[in-house]
């Protein structure tokens, strides 16, 4: 299960860019990651859940994702949705926020995970 997820580490890092400091992704985007890059000692470019998640099947997947999170735009989860296998589902909540999904929908969310747990351990 994933809530409000990412798909890949240098879209997320230019989009946060853009909403928290109100700068252009270009160019502290890519200076944020060669930054990263250098003190990390890993290759943040390279961290790209999308290109990954196909690995998680045959085991279940939910993605759950706020239609119009300012944060991590929704688009994430819907990149990691189409390079999912299956089995899989996607939730988009209507809604606003990032992380949100449980407080504008707690009744459904909770009965949505609480019945992809009992299918997945079933």
């Amino acid at each position: 299960m994933d809530d409000s997820g990412f798909s890949d580490a240098p879209g997320i890092i230019a989009a946060s860019f853009e909403h928290f400091i109100h700068l252009p992704a270009s160019p502290f985007a890519p200076l944020t990651i060669a930054i990263a890059n250098r003190r990390a000692g890993i290759d943040v470019n390279r961290v790209r859940p999308m290109e990954v998640i196909g690995q998680i099947s045959p085991r279940p997947l939910l993605l759950i994702h706020e239609k119009d999170d300012p944060v991590v735009p929704a688009d994430n989860s819907l990149r990691n949705f189409a390079a999912a296998r299956q089995p899989k589902e996607l939730w988009l909540v209507p809604g606003t926020g990032h992380g949100h999904a449980h407080t504008l929908a707690k009744s459904e969310y909770e009965r949505k995970v609480t019945n992809f747990f009992k299918a997945a351990i079933s």
